[in-house]
């Protein structure tokens, strides 16, 4: 008898550990938030990087945009770029 009652405890408390955040949506399937971003004369994605995440190392956020967009050559005045919202 023991055993089991062990297990149901055990379930009910993973259950309880695990059940928040697949309410949220946490896991690793879970896309990143993203903000549209127009690019002005003189940005960089290092510029645009520390606009969108001042006081973080900027390289995770650059290679986000790079891979969001597809990104291989240097940027266009109006061009929109998706980028990955870091978190905090």
């Amino acid at each position: 008898m023991r055993p089991r009652v062990l297990a149901v405890v055990l379930v009910v408390a993973v259950f309880l550990l695990v059940a928040p955040g697949l309410a949220r949506g946490d896991g690793p399937d879970r896309p990143a938030p993203r903000v549209t971003y127009v690019v002005v004369s003189g940005d960089t994605l290092w510029s645009i990087a520390q606009q969108v995440a001042p006081g973080q190392d900027p390289r995770p956020v650059v290679d986000g945009m790079i891979e969001a967009n597809g990104l291989h050559g240097g940027l266009q005045a109006g061009q929109e770029l998706l980028i990955p919202v870091p978190e905090r």
